[in-house]
C-alpha cells in the first residue's frame, strides 16, 4: 500500500514538475515576443530619429548654403549655387535671388543650377516663379539687368514659347529691353533661338537682326557667317533675309571690312542676287553697288540685268548703277 501511495506521490511529482516546466517555457516565449516587439520599436525609433537627423541636417545644409550665396568671394557664392542643385525645389527661390548677383561666373552657375533642377524635377515650378519675377522687375536696375539676361537664358532652354509670351505681353516694353540686354552683354545663343522662333512678329525679329548688326560693328564678327547663313536660307522668310542683307552691307561700311569675312560677305550678295524673289535681288544689287568696278561683280550685273529685263526694277537697277559715274 505504502508503495501504491509513493507511486502515486512520484507521478503526482512528475506531473507538477513538467506543469511548472511548461509554464516557464510559455512564459520564456512570451518574453521573447515581448522582446521582438521591443526590437522593432527601437528600430522604427531609430529610423524616425535617423529621419529627423537627415531632415535637419539638410536642413541646415541648405541654410548654410543659402547665407554663402552672401558671400564676399566670388568663389565661394559660384560654389553654393553649383552646390545647391542636390536640393531640388528648395532651392528654387534663392538661386532666382542669385540671378541678379554682380558677377557674371556667379550668375551663370545659377542659370546651370536651375536649368539642373528642370531637368531632374518639374521645370513647371522654375518657370511659373521665374514668370511671377521677371513681370515685377524695374529694368533699369544693375542687379535686375542681370536678372532679366539669366532669365531669357534658361527660358530659351526650356520654354520659348512662354518666354515669348511674356516678353510680347509686357506693357513695359519688355521684349527690346531683354534684346537690347542680351545684345549689350553679346549673348549669341539665346538671340539665334528668339530669331529662328518664327512665331515671333517680324517687327521683333528685325529688331534682333539689327541687335546682330550692332554687335558686329562693335566688334563681334564671330556673328558674321550666323548672318551669311540667314541671308541665304531659302527657309528663313524673305524679309528676314532682306533684312539680313541690309545688316551685312551696314556692317561692311561701318567696320570697312576686308580680307576673309568681307570676301565671305560678298560672296554671300553674289549668290543672292540671282535669288527669284525680287525683293532679295534688289537689296543685294544695292549692297553690291559699290563693287560695281570689280569684274565679277559687274559680270553678275550684267547676267542679272539680261534675264530680268528692263520691266523690272532689278533689271532697271542694274542698269543705272553700270551707267553712273562711279562704275566707269
Amino acid at each position: 500500500m505504502w508503495a501504491i501511495f509513493f507511486n502515486s506521490l512520484l507521478t503526482a511529482a512528475g506531473i507538477f514538475v513538467a506543469l511548472m516546466l511548461g509554464l516557464g517555457q510559455l512564459k520564456l516565449q512570451e518574453n521573447q515576443v515581448k522582446i521582438q516587439e521591443n526590437q522593432v520599436k527601437i528600430q522604427e525609433s531609430q529610423k524616425e530619429i535617423a529621419a529627423l537627423a537627415a531632415q535637419t541636417s539638410r536642413q541646415q545644409a541648405l541654410s548654410s548654403l543659402i547665407i554663402l550665396l552672401g558671400d564676399d568671394k566670388t568663389r565661394v557664392r559660384k560654389l553654393a549655387a553649383i552646390s545647391l542643385a542636390q536640393f531640388g525645389n528648395d532651392a528654387i527661390e534663392p538661386l532666382l535671388l542669385v540671378l541678379g548677383d554682380d558677377e557674371k561666373e556667379v550668375r551663370l552657375a545659377a542659370v546651370d543650377t536651375l536649368l539642373k533642377i528642370c531637368d531632374l524635377h518639374e521645370p513647371k515650378i522654375v518657370i511659373e516663379r521665374l514668370k511671377n519675377r521677371i513681370r515685377e522687375v524695374k529694368h533699369n536696375e544693375l542687379a535686375n539687368k542681370n536678372f532679366i539676361e539669366c532669365s531669357v537664358i534658361i527660358l530659351v532652354d526650356t520654354k520659348l514659347d512662354e518666354l515669348i509670351h511674356i516678353l510680347e505681353n509686357s506693357e513695359s516694353g519688355l521684349f527690346y529691353i531683354a534684346i537690347d540686354i542680351l545684345k549689350e552683354r553679346e549673348c549669341i545663343k539665346p538671340l539665334k533661338k528668339l530669331l529662328e522662333y518664327k512665331l515671333l512678329p517680324l517687327e521683333n525679329r528685325r529688331y534682333i537682326i539689327s541687335a546682330f548688326c550692332d554687335i558686329a560693328s562693335l566688334g563681334g564678327k564671330q556673328i558674321v557667317p550666323y548672318l551669311i547663313e540667314v541671308s541665304e536660307s531659302q527657309e528663313q522668310d524673305p524679309e528676314i533675309r532682306i533684312a539680313t542683307i541690309n545688316a551685312l552691307d551696314n556692317i561692311m561700311r561701318i567696320c570697312s571690312m576686308n580680307g576673309e569675312i568681307a570676301s565671305s560677305i560678298k560672296k554671300s550678295f553674289l549668290h543672292c542676287l540671282e535669288d527669284d524673289n525680287e525683293s532679295i535681288c534688289v537689296m543685294s544689287i544695292k549692297a553690291l553697288e559699290r563693287y560695281c568696278k570689280d569684274p565679277e561683280v559687274r559680270s553678275a550685273f550684267l547676267k542679272v540685268a539680261k534675264s530680268r529685263g528692263k520691266k523690272r526694277q532689278s533689271g532697271r537697277l542694274i542698269k543705272s548703277i553700270i551707267d553712273s559715274e562711279q562704275c566707269k
